[in-house]
């Protein structure tokens, strides 16, 4: 028995990661917080900005590892400092009289708290503390949109583990050797829960699973540190029941099967099962697979020809381990994913994709990029309006897609951090008057009236781009004399000419 396994029972934390029984930091003993470290360029910050005598503020969510960070980069400070590792249970005058201290005496004070406490704290303060407004301010808009723009705060530094991608590929390598590291040392290490240790750290598997998981920072979804130490936990215990003595299984069943949470049910958008490769899936479904192609030789694997419930899991087993494994999550985004990843692209005409897609919400068979039609319509009533307008057309030249980033000094922080969102604004725009548009409006752009035919587009939709056309309307004077009349539910168009000064509509040409 190893001396880790005296300490804390090696495999018992393993299990307890994923069921959650000792997530909290406080409850870890400092050897078992050593061991469950990730080191990130946050480590490092937080050190820099405590030796330059600075407040320093972790904040986050819950599971985000606010306290265990700080308990962890504690013995390497070489001088003493106020650290206050949980300020969630601190009355919030003290808080607020410890931030005033420090500022003024210029002393250095640690900080962990939820983010939503420090929000609350801060309306409080902020007719009082000239601080107060500009820590709103940076938790709420993190990001800038020039690349000239900076928003550092005197005296302050704001580490939010909200910009942390804990799902990077450097992260997810770290922890898949941290929680499989225990397995190592436990005093009984035998059967499936060894192997799917010993698995997901072979460097083709390790590789995929980091893929995988990248897929899914895409998104926009923000997983917290507990949540990936749990995956990676799952992986090699998820369906384990001891009292029952049923061993777990194999870990590419695992990652797609028995897990609880958003972590989990994201992934499940990328099981192999829902992801067709053809020529693979005809060799693993009548068993005509040879062991050279794989990357991992599995010999007492059962092969059976036509059996649906095998080749559901060998084809699971194959992206983690086949030689042609990587290709199944080539393709795997969706056009969601796909029109949104290029909405982030500075160099590949966002503007264009943008115009398409609000263009297209209104006429799925309008796909013009040079120019956005200004749609409008009128409603009297709850129903659906059958008809929109237009007498303004403006040139994609004349927009600019703003993509956030974060600001200079925590932009090597928060490596691999991928922007949720980007804004559509006319250049005579500030950024907060454009279109912020997120993955979420992207699907409702894509979709339209793609069901019922009958113009009932997304009402939500709908009432974010009236705002924008709205916007344009005031900056841009390119009106037309004839007006583009649209029926929604057949998507037939006419053109009316108006005679302002006669007050007077005609059909041109008619």
């Amino acid at each position: 028995m190893s001396a880790i396994d005296t300490v804390f029972p090696a495999l018992d934390v393993v299990r307890s990661l994923y069921k959650s029984l000792s997530a909290c930091a406080d409850h870890h003993d400092q050897a078992l917080i050593e061991q469950l470290h990730i080191a990130t360029a946050i480590d490092d910050a937080i050190l820099m900005s405590a030796k330059q005598d600075k407040v320093v503020i972790v904040t986050g969510n819950t599971g985000d590892g606010k306290t265990h960070l700080i308990k962890q980069v504690e013995g390497q400070f070489n001088k003493t400092f106020t650290i206050n590792k949980d300020a969630n249970e601190v009355e919030d005058d003290e808080i607020i009289q410890s931030i005033d201290n420090a500022l003024a005496n210029k002393e250095t004070l640690i900080i962990a708290i939820n983010e939503g406490i420090l929000l609350d704290i801060c309306e409080q303060a902020k007719t009082k503390c000239p601080w107060a407004p500009q820590v709103i301010d940076a938790i709420l808009r993190p990001y800038v949109y020039d690349s000239n723009s900076t928003k550092e705060l005197d005296g302050i530094v704001i580490l939010d583990l909200n910009l942390r991608n804990n799902l990077s590929r450097a992260v997810v390598s770290q922890a898949i050797e941290k929680v499989a590291g225990f397995v190592d040392v436990a005093s009984d290490p035998s059967g499936l829960l060894k192997d799917n240790a010993d698995s997901i750290r072979r460097p083709v598997v390790k590789d995929r699973i980091t893929h995988l998981l990248d897929a899914v920072a895409r998104t926009g979804f923000h997983a917290t540190m507990r949540e990936l130490l749990g995956f990676c936990a799952h992986l090699i215990c998820g369906g384990e029941d001891e009292e029952q003595g049923i061993p777990p299984r194999p870990y590419y069943i695992n990652a797609f099967d028995g897990g609880q949470g958003p972590l989990f049910d994201l992934v499940r958008r990328y099981d192999p099962l829902f992801l067709p490769s053809p020529f693979l899936d005809d060799k693993l479904f009548i068993a005509q697979d040879k062991p050279e192609d794989w990357e991992v030789d599995r010999p007492d694997e059962i092969r059976v020809a036509d059996d649906p419930d095998l080749f559901r899991q060998r084809k699971r087993r194959a992206y983690f381990e086949h030689k042609l494994g990587h290709g199944i999550l080539r393709g795997e985004r969706s056009e969601v994913d796909r029109a949104f990843h290029d909405l982030t692209k500075a160099d590949q005409a966002p503007e264009q994709v943008a115009i398409r897609l609000l263009n297209r919400f209104y006429n799925s068979k309008d796909t013009q990029t040079d120019q956005l039609t200004l749609w409008v319509s009128h409603q009297y009533n709850a129903r659906p309006p059958r008809y929109v307008a237009s007498r303004q057309v403006i040139s994609a030249t004349e927009f600019e897609v703003r993509i956030p980033r974060l600001p200079p000094h925590l932009k090597h922080v928060f490596a691999n951090h991928y922007p949720d969102h980007v804004i559509l604004a006319h250049n005579e725009m500030e950024p907060g008057e454009g279109l912020v548009i997120d993955r979420r409006l992207v699907s409702m752009l894509i979709a339209g009236d793609r069901i019922s035919g009958l113009g009932t587009r997304n009402f939500e939709a709908q009432t974010k781009i009236a705002a924008l056309y709205d916007a344009l309307a005031r900056v841009s004077s390119s009106q037309q004399s004839v007006v583009q009349i649209m029926r929604l539910d057949s998507m037939k168009k006419v053109k009316i000419g108006v005679n302002v000064a006669n007050r007077t509509y005609y059909i041109p040409g008619g």
